[in-house]
């Protein structure tokens, strides 16, 4: 009956939707864009009546290159001109049978010698609720990849591996040109490493993401947007590090015509495992079956990743394009764990054992989708998307382990092998749109399928047949459906801005463990309101003012009851009664932008009363620590937070940005474990041009981590250094990226403490990285423009 219900409410929106089109005002529409398909807003436009001379309409076109004009059957003689192009001369009839004009800017080029043609664009802006860096306008950001400019951002840092950050978090989402993509379902970080910024015309950070996008714990949204071209472009790169890094990965994407293709493959892992190290030492506070267990550990991992994605864009028409996918991958994990243990006992003594576990874990996976996108007739600024992907994969665990101690030895075996299979079907719309409002609507189908078989065997003499382990065992199905729908109003008055949006989300889940006797169902209705106010207070400077609820589910590992018993004294397992988690979130800030100064500051306050969290329970009696999860939270967060970024030339640019938190939480099913106290991060940036092919970049700062009901970890220090030379310009780059050289390990502490147990955790993490790189570009692109007597054009936009 549901199902029914969702392909009803699809057919009345999509009727509702072409009926709309449908209506459309009597209006010519117009619109100008860059070569590189950029809107051209603010150009000049005239048009004369070529029947009466003297009757003149001078015009500017809008944000998105727009005019429009009354469609009386008048000729016109239209001329328009936009700064650094050549201008558009052409004759036409304003008739509603004809689709939206299109006209194309082209760059003007003249007989100089050393002429340098200077970008119009600043490097960052702020546009209603997104910071924009113009990567086209960026002339450092030749021959880079997108991993190596994404740092130019507010708030985002980016490590020597790749790895993404904004402000500290890693919950965040990437699309390209306002979609998913298929390109980062596996690494984030290898797609964004092998992609190249050349064909990007700028990138968008968005910390306040609208009632469109799923709720699902996301806090900000960085969209890439590439440029419209001609051609082909090829990168190709390769790094590998001291400590046995290697990556590589390949980024081919052409166009001709209505057909654009993009083809993308990455490999990265170590070529032997790495180790790190742990000391942890476990203290009960009241009589136990031991007064203290220390444990020495030596964890090892060796890991590859491998990564193929093809996507396909055709445009069938001005108004009509669609967009396929398909990528496979693959991740290979290796395992290796070695534990000695001393357990000291009541009257001094000690006993003396260890744990080995070795395991290796395989998953393959597959994604694919379409996408379609429809523009209206008479006014481009409404659309119609359609949208479906598919992602599924597979797990397969095999875990060995052996307990030895004095009192007794214990051999193990785990096997999982589990299933997981996703489907998303979404439609959106903006069915009405003007220069001074937007309304948008959407409803949105996800529905997961997960199965498992975990099997846990063990015995206690190695010669004889292990045994079924029956309440450490299980088979599980597991199904989540998740109904959406959603409606935006976005407008502009004067000086101020506005959007509010509404998202209603029912979500059924129901899930068979074999070892629980009754199904694990829920079926609730969540109600999401979404809220974004800016105001611009001067010429260069705006404040806003931002509510959402965010909805986090919880995944299917917090939901099973497999007990992970490698080590007998500590284990941890799943809660099938996990509910969602709901966080409401203010922020406020302040931004602005003057010249080559960049500065925002930015206040926010978040509250939870259910939030899902992991916590320790400890048994005196028997002496085992267990971790599980529950949605037992009570979090208030508020934080502060800055960044100032300065362009001091054209070949050098720094920036300083940092968050201090301040965090109190509470466990309500354990009252004792409550914590609180000041957290934060703060870190800086800086590139340098040095000329001659040599650049400079660093990064660095100081983490200190949310405290936390799992204990309280000390500051992390992180600093980066990359040299670059380009042995061909434009062409062929290589780069030596120096990453914490002064230590091989970092070390890290963690406490913990309530009223039955004590832990001290002391981590080496791995520390001194040192990576060496090379990166190729080659093909050509239309876009590039050709250079006459030393024209030096910055001005790619």
């Amino acid at each position: 009956m549901l199902y029914r219900l969702v392909i009803l409410c699809w057919f009345t929106f999509c009727c509702c939707t072409i009926q709309l089109y449908a209506q459309s005002g009597q209006l010519t529409v117009m619109q100008f864009k860059l070569e590189n398909g950029q809107p051209a807003e603010n150009a000049s436009v005239i048009l004369s009546m070529i029947e009466k001379k003297e009757n003149r309409k001078a015009l500017l076109t809008d944000q998105l290159g727009i005019i429009r004009i009354p469609a009386d059957g008048i000729r016109y003689r239209l001329y328009a001109t936009f700064m650094g192009m050549e201008s558009v001369v052409d004759t036409l009839i304003a008739d509603v049978k004809k689709d939206t004009l299109q006209y194309t800017f082209r760059q003007s080029i003249t007989e100089l010698a050393e002429v340098l043609v200077s970008s119009r664009k600043k490097l960052l802006e702020v546009k209603d609720d997104r910071f924009i860096y113009n990567v086209g306008a960026d002339s450092m950001a030749r021959s880079k990849s997108l991993s190596q400019v994404l740092s130019n951002l507010p708030f985002v840092t980016v490590d020597g591996a790749g790895e993404v950050q904004v402000a500290g978090q890693t919950s965040y989402r990437v699309l390209m040109n306002g979609k998913e993509t298929a390109l980062f379902v596996s690494s984030i970080a290898q797609a964004l490493r092998s992609f190249p910024a050349e064909i990007v015309s700028r990138i968008e950070l968005i910390t306040s993401p609208a009632a469109r996008y799923d709720a699902e714990g996301i806090t900000a949204i960085i969209n890439i947007v590439t440029k419209k071209f001609g051609g082909y472009k090829g990168f190709q790169t390769l790094y590998t590090s001291n400590l046995t890094h290697f990556s590589t990965g390949l980024t081919l994407t052409g166009r001709t015509g209505k057909l654009g293709i993009t083809l993308n493959a990455t490999s990265d892992g170590t070529w032997k495992p790495l180790t790190e190290y742990r000391t942890i030492v476990t203290t009960p506070l009241s009589a136990s079956v031991y007064k203290e267990r220390t444990l020495n550990v030596a964890d090892a991992a060796k890991r590859l990743t491998n990564a193929a994605t093809m996507e396909v864009n055709f445009e069938m028409d001005s108004l009509h394009s669609v967009i396929g996918y398909i990528s496979t991958d693959r991740t290979s994990t290796d395992n290796g764990l070695q534990q000695d243990v001393i357990t000291q006992l009541d009257g001094g003594t000690y006993d003396k054992g260890y744990i080995t576990a070795n395991g290796k874990d395989r998953s393959p996976g597959l994604t694919a989708g379409l996408d379609y996108k429809q523009i209206a007739k008479k006014n481009p600024k409404k659309e119609f998307l359609f949208r479906f992907n598919w992602r599924g994969n597979s797990n397969q665990i095999n875990t060995t382990n052996v307990q030895k101690y004095q009192t007794f030895h214990k051999w193990m075996i785990n096997q999982s092998a589990a299933r997981n299979d996703e489907y998303t079907f979404q439609l959106d719309a903006i069915p009405l749109a003007s220069d001074k409002y937007t309304v948008e609507a959407g409803v949105k189908t996800i529905l997961r399928r997960a199965s498992a078989d975990y099997t846990s065997r063990f015995t206690f003499d190695k010669d004889s047949n292990y045994i079924k382990d029956s309440a450490n065992s299980n088979r599980f199905n597991y199904e989540q459906q998740v109904y959406a729908a959603y409606g935006t109003i976005s407008a502009k008055f004067g000086k101020n801005s506005f959007r509010i949006g509404l998202r209603l989300e029912r979500t059924n889940i129901k899930g068979m463990f074999s070892n629980l006797s009754a199904a694990v169902q829920e079926d609730y209705l969540s109600l999401i309101p979404n809220f974004y106010w800016s105001r611009k207070t001067g010429q260069n400077s705006s404040v806003s003012l931002a509510y959402n609820l965010q909805l986090l589910r919880p995944y299917i590992t917090s939901l099973n009851p497999f007990v992970n018993n490698i080590d007998s004294f500590h284990i941890s397992y799943g809660n099938p009664g996990l509910g969602p988690q709901q966080i409401h979130k203010l922020v406020a800030q302040l931004r602005y932008n003057k010249g080559n100064l960049f500065f925002t500051t930015t206040l926010m306050g978040s509250f939870s009363n259910n939030q899902i969290l992991s916590y320790r329970l400890f048994n005196a009696a028997t002496g085992i620590t267990a971790v599980t999860f529950g949605n037992a939270g009570k979090e208030q967060l508020i934080s502060l937070g800055g960044s100032i970024n300065y362009q001091f030339s054209k070949k050098f640019k720094a920036g300083l940005w940092g968050d201090i938190r301040y965090v109190d939480i509470q466990n309500r099913l354990q009252k004792e474990q409550h914590s609180y106290g000041y957290s934060g991060i703060v870190g800086n940036f800086f590139s340098w041009d040095a000329g001659n092919r040599f650049s400079l970049s660093g990064s660095g700062g100081v983490d200190v981590r949310n405290v936390s009901l799992l204990g309280r970890r000390s500051p992390y220090i992180f600093y980066q250094i990359n040299s670059g030379y380009h042995i061909i310009k434009n062409k062929l780059f290589a780069t030596i990226n120096w990453n914490n050289v002064h230590s091989d390990y970092f070390t890290l502490r963690t406490h913990f403490q309530d009223n039955a147990v004590r832990s001290e955790t002391t981590a080496k993490r791995l520390y001194r990285v040192i990576f060496v790189g090379f990166q190729y570009t080659f093909g050509k692109l239309r876009e590039d423009v050709g250079r006459k007597k030393g024209i030096v054009n910055d001005d790619i936009l």
